[in-house]
């Protein structure tokens, strides 16, 4: 079975229909692939949540509650957004550790630093460009 580590940059209080449709993307490729995904860890200080009123109510992420319900595996990791070394050390310790055989990403700066460890580490990357964000400020 061949592991894909999942690399998307979540808002800690969202969950919508785009990150449902991920998750069953995710239970239909179970059965050929292992996904494991990447989640941001709540107290990193970097992170920030796309509603203020939630900072200090949420626990995990949204979408980290619905993994774990759903029984799919993850690891616990920050990428910033501008700590290059920490984030393709970090990338390679999850991608080494976890014998990962390939990297998915969506979206955000993290979808970047995700391509980048792949080619460094010889790793095929899949690359889901939901929309052109490149060009938004």
């Amino acid at each position: 079975m061949k592991r894909i580590l999942v690399i998307s940059g979540f808002v800690c209080d969202t969950f919508s229909h785009i990150e449902e449709n991920t998750m069953l993307l995710t239970k239909y490729l179970n059965e050929k692939f292992e996904l494991i995904w990447l989640v941001p860890t709540i107290d990193n200080k970097f992170n920030r949540f796309k509603n203020p009123s939630n900072r200090e109510v949420l626990s995990e992420p949204l979408f980290l509650t619905e993994l774990k319900k759903r029984n799919i595996k993850y690891v616990e990791g920050n990428i910033l957004k501008y700590n290059f070394p920490k984030n393709i050390f970090l990338l390679n310790k999850i991608i080494s550790s976890n014998k990962i055989d390939a990297i998915y990403t969506q979206f955000g700066y993290e979808r970047f630093y995700g391509a980048l460890a792949g080619k460094l580490l010889n790793k095929p990357v899949i690359w889901h460009e939901r929309w052109f964000s490149l060009s938004t400020k």
